[in-house]
Order: structure tokens, then sequence, then C-alpha cells
């Protein structure tokens, strides 16, 4: 028997909190190399109706779908069919069981044959893999994600980075209580990303741009570099305040860190890791406003970087 699709009661959900209990295992795994930036997107926003209106089976109206997904173009419809063609490709599945059964291996995709029929082309019908299901919810828990946010992003990497940082935000970290430090290989990266660079120049540009896209759309502060001995990519950030007292702009703080750590603190010039450990130090006393002379370091860096008064 054939379960019943469900219309989706759009101005319902559009009226819900939009936060979403994501699987790591998504978050971790691997992605497909051929999953964009809007087929990401649109995956939170299945899994979140998914998760709303408990059922694996629903129908969307693609307007509603192109009005969340901010497609402002004409061809909103082909990108996203596209979207939805890359949620449908198979990723392997390894180690779980579905229904009483223990499987070794299975290629299964987050959507089976999502359709869009002649007679009703406005609305797509949505069946939601119970096996892909299943294997995520045998994995490591879930996050509560934001993912309004995350569709403020503008690449995939500053996506990626950005879901990274809302999973790992407070994670304890034996080296500092105020931060937060995680390592990534390339291949970790790689994985995230759906992508195959060898070399940690490539890898490194596309953090670049992940940072830039992060720090446009949400001004999120973190610091990340290579270490060459671990060979590991290092993200840290400051956890989580209740409060910030920012007398400076948000998007300056990193720059403004640097410029005293570099100028009024000789000794961690050429410590790249405690460099970067007091970086951070500095962030989280800039955002508190306990940052002794930082209206004098501020204007110094106007002064001398810029040339302004």
């Amino acid at each position: 028997m054939v379960k019943e699709i469900i219309k989706i009661d759009w101005e319902k959900i559009m009226k819900e909190k939009k936060e979403l209990k994501k699987y790591n295992h998504i978050i971790d795994g691997k992605k497909p190399r051929s999953m964009g930036l809007l087929a990401r997107n649109l995956m939170n926003i299945l899994l979140y109706i998914r998760e709303k209106e408990n059922t694996n089976q629903f129908q969307v109206p693609i307007a509603e779908l192109r009005a969340y997904l901010k497609l402002t173009t004409n061809d909103y419809k082909n990108r996203i069919e596209k979207a939805i063609y890359e949620l449908s490709i198979p990723m392997e599945l390894r180690d779980f069981k579905y229904k009483g059964k223990e499987i070794a291996y299975v290629p299964a995709s987050l959507l089976i044959e999502p359709t869009i029929y002649k007679d009703n082309i406005n609305y797509v019908d949505i069946n939601i893999s119970e096996k892909f299901i299943a294997a995520l919810e045998e994995k490591m828990g879930f996050t509560a994600l934001d993912f309004m946010k995350l569709l403020e992003c503008s690449t995939k990497f500053g996506h990626e980075i950005a879901q990274m940082i809302f999973r790992y935000k407070n994670l304890p970290n034996k080296l500092s209580n105020g931060s937060v430090r995680i390592t990534k290989t390339i291949d970790d990266l790689n994985n995230m990303f759906g992508t195959n660079y060898k070399y940690v120049s490539d890898m490194s540009r596309k953090l670049d741009a992940g940072y830039k896209d992060i720090q446009d759309s949400l001004g999120i502060e973190y610091l990340y570099y290579y270490n060459e001995i671990e060979k590991e990519f290092v993200f840290t950030w400051i956890k989580e305040e209740n409060e910030d007292r920012l007398y400076f702009p948000r998007a300056r703080l990193k720059e403004l860190a640097e410029w005293i750590c570099d100028h009024y603190h000789a000794k961690t010039r050429s410590q790249v890791t405690d460099r970067n450990k007091f970086v951070i130090h500095c962030i989280g006393k800039l955002k508190k406003g306990e940052w002794k002379d930082a209206d004098k370091a501020y204007r110094g860096m106007l002064q001398r970087k810029y040339n302004l008064n």
C-alpha cells in the first residue's frame, strides 16, 4: 500500500522556529562531489519539514522553496530541479540495522524518485528514504542548527565551516577553558566539502574563501592555520559568551587583535601557535570590553595601516 503524500501547510511551517536537529553523520560525513550549495540548503529545509511534520512523504510548493532558497533569477525551477537531482544521488552507507536486519553496505540517497507531475507542475512530491534515515539515526546523535543562518552563506565552503562551528561551538578544550580547538586533516575537509584537493595550498585557498564568506554573511570570529608537524588544519574560536560589549565593528575584531599582537606584544610574533592563542584570547577580551588601551590600539591601527586620522 502506497503511503499518502501529505500537502504541507507552508504558512504554518514558515511561522515555526527554524531550528533543525541535523544528524551529525551528515555534518561530519562525506559529501558527494556533485552536491552544491543549493542542494545542501535544500537538504536542511526538507529534513526540517520531515522533522516538524513527522513524515517521510510530503508535497512541497516550488514557489515556497524558491522563496526559502532566495532564488531571484528566472531559471529557479531548473536550479531547484538540479538540487533535487543531487539529493537523489546515492551515498555509501555501512554497518547499520534496518528493520531488524544488519546491513553491511548499501548505496542509498536522501530522496527516492522526487516527482513533479505535469498536471501539478507547481509542486514536488518528496519521498525521503527510510533506509537513509535509519543509517543516520544509528550514528552519533544530532546538532541543533538554526539553518536560516546557513542560508546566508554564499559558498559551500562557508556553509560547511559555519555548520562545523555550530556543531562544536562549545566543545571542551584541554588547552584553554575559554576557547574551542578542533583539527581536520585535508581528507576530512575534502569529505566535508565534496572536493578532492591533494595540496595544502589548494585547500587553504578554499578555507580563505569560506572565511571571507562567513565574515560577510555571519560575522563569526574564528582562526585557522595549518600545523606542519601534525599535518592537519587547526580551527579555533572563543566559546559563546552570554553578553558582548563591543566598542568596535565586529568585522574588525580579528584584525585589531592581530594588530595588537604584532605591534604591542613582540614576543608572540614568531611563535605561530602562541600567536593564535593570543589572538583568540584578545578577541574574547575585546568582545567583553576588557582589553586595556584597546581604543588606543584601534586608533593606532587606523592611522598607521589606513592613514586615517
